[in-house]
């Protein structure tokens, strides 16, 4: 058996598929001049042990050659071999109850030999096989007991081996805690042992529950070790753990860090031609791309990725291209590809593509005015058994409710704005922690980075040679110069990194909250806008009802919309809160005058201002300004002062002192809380000077905005 050793470790080493065909082409040759039954049957071993990944059906011949020799000269030893590659091929078949009895027979022949290593490593494999036979517990109990016994006859390698799998048991089980209490003894194991193939292998699992936990920081910091060590023992391992730095990057929201890690390693797997591997990594740059709205680059890599992975599931590489082209406005090319993603859903059985290839179909009849058909597909995505992601449960019951408003009935369409205003709400927290998460990655980045260049500094300081008495005085007066100076830098990049990192995180915190109330409508306005329509429809007075809905349904749009981008067309921000002031005047009591003015010369589209400052305001004057004993009125004028706007919401009709002192301090309260703090931050952020003030006078009370205009 020795003689063939170099023969085994060169085919385990090999990654091609031709080195392979070299390495049994040369076991064939020494087969074909061998007389010995033991040697042969070792040489059909290796021969079928070679085969598996290529040519399954080859392996079992040889395997079956190298029992029966095995049997004749009653050689345990390669017919322990034998049967564990037995085990091997009803694997690959399937045939899982056929490989569970032979790896158990290769098991039994190794504890008749006393080999207690290999029978180890066999008890591995049968655990292993009953887990994927659904046997969990017994795998469990085989794991434990394989660990025993690795633990009672010092089989360390064995040790790490059984801790690594009862790690990965618990792992799936979701059952953390337990999982790295396993992950972390194998890596003491491991470190002591100095197995570093097995150490970068614990230190990624570990990765993975940091990464199921949501500890992203931590995962990433294990998935960077795993890459450095892997350098020079698998490259391949490298390049998986680079892709899932890059995950990382896109989990927490960062797609261009992402793009930078996808981009290496798709082509070190171009390069090995690992074609599938690299047809998933660009898929993923496709999506990245998708999401930073680069729709040509998002097309380009969805294509390639379709010529890498065909013929497997392509559902998700048309998907992305769907997305694509409906941001293009390119209906055609969109449709095209929503009938592709769902053929490939329905052969592979892809749910989740499925139900999101009908949701798509959706929104392009919902485009196109196919409103009844639209609800049809939406409702039938939804009626998949399939768990969907938050952003697509979104994204259907948004269009839900479109789909609802455009039919008319307003009751269904109220219940889907709000659980898409519930699915918004959580999109929004999970936002807020990626925030958090990015800031905290780029601290720790950068603080790694520092101390790094202060141990290449301190390095070539050392590497220094000069002439002994000349070294002397330099290195005394050059290690003060330098300690003081590094001493004041170092301290100086501590306080500009924490200032920095504490005013991006409550600078981010702050835009999410306002993001979020920039979301948020008064319920009172919705419940009161969905009264009217009822009480018209119960009056008979269909029209009103279907007009009243009309504009509901596009001021909600609207308002979705508009929260998606820090800057408007002035012209839609009008249109908005003359859509608000006259559903406002349909409901009220006695009704009142609005008006809503401006005294720009050139078309309104041609200017853009940050939205969802107004809206408020209007809603106050109305609540507070307006009378329902008196009556009254409110007008809105956009005046141009340059490069701002000048909004004034001007509302008559009330004239109690108590009132307008009320009202006033309501004004105070909403400008302080909500609109001051956005005001402040948008100063900030465009360097613009936004401002705001509130008069009373007899008439009523005047607000008065400044906010920044630019060219669209």
């Amino acid at each position: 058996m020795a003689r063939f050793v170099c023969l085994f470790v060169l085919l385990a080493l090999t990654n091609s598929i031709y080195a392979q065909l070299q390495v049994i082409d040369s076991l064939k040759n020494e087969a074909a001049k061998s007389s010995s039954d033991v040697e042969l049957a070792d040489l059909y071993n290796l021969i079928a042990a070679s085969y598996t990944p290529l040519d399954i059906d080859s392996s079992a011949v040889y395997n079956e050659m190298a029992i029966r020799k095995s049997l004749k000269e009653n050689y345990l030893e390669g017919l322990a071999m034998a049967y564990h590659q037995k085990s091997n091929i009803n694997y690959a078949y399937r045939r899982y109850d056929s490989a569970i009895y032979w790896i158990d027979s290769s098991l039994k022949t190794w504890n008749q030999l006393g080999n207690k290593p290999k029978e180890l490593s066999a008890l591995v494999n049968l655990a292993i096989l009953n887990n994927l036979k659904g046997n969990k517990e017994e795998a469990l109990a085989i794991y434990k007991r394989g660990l025993q016994e690795s633990l009672q006859f010092g089989e360390l390698r064995n040790v790490i081996i059984f801790r690594v799998n009862i790690g990965s048991y618990f792992h799936k089980m979701n059952e953390f805690d337990s999982a790295m209490y396993q992950y972390e003894k194998a890596r003491q194991d491991a470190e002591s042992s100095n197995d570093k193939v097995w150490l970068m292998r614990i230190i990624s699992n570990i990765g993975h529950v940091h990464w199921k936990r949501s500890e992203f920081v931590s995962a990433l910091e294990n998935y960077r070790e795993t890459s450095n060590m892997a350098k020079d023992i698998d490259p391949y391992m490298m390049d998986q753990s680079l892709g899932w730095i890059a995950m990382v990057f896109t989990k927490i929201g960062d797609h261009i860090a992402a793009l930078e890690y996808f981009d290496q390693v798709s082509n070190n797997h171009l390069k090995y031609k690992r074609w599938q591997d690299a047809g998933y990594v660009i898929r993923n740059m496709a999506s990245a791309y998708l999401l930073l709205e680069d729709y040509d680059n998002a097309i380009d890599k969805s294509l390639r990725s379709i010529e890498l992975l065909a013929p497997n599931d392509l559902s998700v590489s048309y998907g992305i291209l769907v997305n694509s082209y409906i941001n293009k406005d390119s209906l055609g090319m969109a449709s095209k590809y929503v009938d592709l993603m769902y053929s490939e859903a329905i052969k592979h059985s892809n749910l989740e593509s499925k139900a999101e290839a009908k949701s798509k179909m959706a929104e392009i009849a919902l485009i196109k005015g196919s409103f009844k058909r639209a609800k049809e597909l939406l409702t039938e995505a939804l009626d998949i058994p399939v768990y969907l992601p938050i952003i697509k449960l979104e994204n259907i019951h948004t269009n839900l409710a479109n789909a609802y408003a455009s039919l008319g009935d307003s009751e269904k369409a109220f219940v889907h704005i709000v659980k898409a205003s519930a699915y918004k709400d959580s999109l929004q927290n999970e936002e807020k922690t990626n925030a958090l998460t990015r800031s905290a990655v780029e601290f720790e980045t950068e603080r790694k980075e520092q101390a790094l260049i202060k141990v290449q500094q301190e390095s070539k300081i050392k590497s220094l040679e000069l002439d002994k008495r000349e070294v002397q005085i330099a290195r005394t007066n050059f290690s003060i110069v330098v300690g003081v100076i590094l001493l004041a830098a170092l301290g100086l990049i501590v306080i500009l990194l924490n200032s920095r990192k504490q005013l991006k995180l409550k600078t981010e915190a702050v835009l999410s909250q306002q993001k979020s109330l920039r979301l948020q409508m008064n319920p009172h306005f919705i419940f009161n806008a969905l009264a009217s329509i009822q009480e018209y429809m119960n009056e008979e007075s269909i029209d009103k009802a279907n007009n009243y809905l009309i504009k509901f349904g596009r001021l909600m749009r609207r308002t979705l919309e508009n929260s998606r981008t820090e800057f408007i067309p002035l012209e839609t921000e009008i249109e908005s809160i003359e859509d608000y002031l006259e559903l406002q005047s349909l409901h009220h009591n006695m009704g009142f005058d609005y008006e809503v003015k401006h005294d720009f010369e050139e078309s309104l589209e041609d200017y853009q201002i940050p939205p969802m400052f107004v809206q408020p305001f209007v809603e106050n004057a109305i609540e507070h300004g307006l009378s329902t004993k008196y009556g009254g009125g409110v007008t809105v004028t956009f005046s141009s002062l340059g490069e701002e706007v000048k909004v004034t919401i001007n509302d008559t009709g009330n004239p109690e002192q108590n009132n307008r002192y009320a009202m006033k301090e309501g004004y105070k309260s909403l400008s302080n809380k909500i609109i001051e703090e956005r005001i402040y931050n948008l100063n900030r952020l465009e360097n613009t000077n936004a401002r705001l003030d509130i008069t009373s006078e007899e008439s009523g009370t005047i607000v008065t905005l400044f906010l920044p205009i630019r060219p669209h």
